[in-house]
């Protein structure tokens, strides 16, 4: 489907057809066209790819950029074509790679020469990526190729071995769990590596779950960035057959973790009296402060009124109740909120 946004969003109306008239009378896929995408209006739950092209300036509504991550972040695909021959930028190029800052907080990297896209169909050289146009002999050089990969982060909560989801505001130390679900037989000692982005998180420390409590002994150790094996054992008081609970708490300091995105955890090597033990991952959420309190999904005065009760000692101070962040809860954070529910600019702006 192709985007439909501000800008000149179809200036060469026959570009999307060519390009799935080549993909069906070349390749073994079978594309078709699925007409126009309003981003946030138009189902894309059965969309395998958005097409988005201009050649000037455009930008996406909160909204829309909201309702269009939830896109990719669930594995959908974005191609986007500046309609240019030309080198120099009409400003759809800025345009885009603005978009793709402000959903990922990260710039489009240049693929690199030994990419999958380079050798899916066509052999291509990913460092000298041209062709000469058939009928007017025309050379290309095109410029390389330049993409973002979203880490799908997928929760699955059915191993025996499994490590718990955690959603958590930005800015915080997060502890993440691991825990035993319905223990096949009893287990006197455990062993297993627990995988992490280590660009993300920082390790800090580690506490014991309740089931090993009177264990020996309950270590974590870093292997290295990204790593950490997790071991312990008992004499006597070993963990009962059948038995739900939770093995260890993993501390961690949120190092570079953007706000919105889910990053993924996985386990591994499981040793011991765990070794045959079915194991899932998780994944670890960070979502930010947008005046959003009571998290019903919207912002309303509602939330102001828990900001400033939060001030006033009479009811509770949620998390993000300090919308203007200056360390203290006090009516300007209520006044941000409600302004932000108004529309008008404001400290969460």
């Amino acid at each position: 489907m192709q985007v439909v946004h501000n800008g000149d969003w179809e200036p060469d109306p026959g570009s999307l057809s060519n390009l799935v008239n080549q993909v069906n009378s070349q390749t073994t896929v079978t594309a078709n066209m699925l007409g126009n995408a309003t981003i946030g209006t138009t189902d894309l739950s059965n969309v395998n790819m958005l097409y988005i092209t201009g050649h000037y300036p455009f930008t996406l509504s909160d909204s829309e950029r909201v309702a269009l991550k939830d896109y990719l972040d669930r594995g959908g695909f974005l191609f986007a074509d500046d309609c240019s021959n030309q080198l120099d930028n009409e400003g759809f190029e800025t345009s885009f790679r603005n978009l793709v800052i402000e959903m990922y907080g990260v710039s489009l990297e240049v693929l690199p020469s030994g990419h999958a896209v380079y050798s899916s169909h066509y052999i291509l050289d990913g460092n000298n990526f041209s062709f000469t146009s058939e009928g007017n002999g025309t050379d290309w050089n095109i410029e390389p190729l330049e993409g973002y990969s979203v880490s799908q982060c997928i929760e699955d909560e059915s191993g025996t071995l499994d490590i718990e989801g955690t959603r958590i505001r930005t800015g915080r130390e997060v502890r993440i769990p691991v825990r035993i679900q319905n223990a096949p037989n009893y287990v006197y000692s455990f062993g297993f590596e627990f995988t992490y982005d280590a660009s993300k998180l920082e390790p800090i420390g580690f506490d014991r779950g309740d089931l090993v409590e009177s264990f020996e002994a309950v270590e974590v150790n870093l292997i290295e960035p990204g790593r950490l094996i997790v071991g312990g054992y008992c004499d006597e008081t070993a963990i009962p057959q059948g038995t739900n609970g939770y093995l260890v708490w993993l501390k961690f300091q949120i190092i570079g973790s953007q706000e919105d995105n889910c990053y993924p955890l996985q386990l591994e090597d499981l040793k011991d009296d765990i070794a045959n033990a079915s194991k899932t991952g998780g994944c670890f959420c960070i979502y930010g402060c947008n005046g959003d309190l009571n998290e019903d999904g919207r912002v309303t005065p509602g939330d102001a009124l828990i900001a400033f009760r939060c001030y006033l000692r009479s009811g509770p101070c949620l998390d993000c109740s300090d919308a203007n962040k200056d360390g203290e809860v006090t009516p300007a954070d209520a006044r941000c909120i409600f302004q932000k529910y108004l529309g008008k600019s404001s400290c969460l702006d």
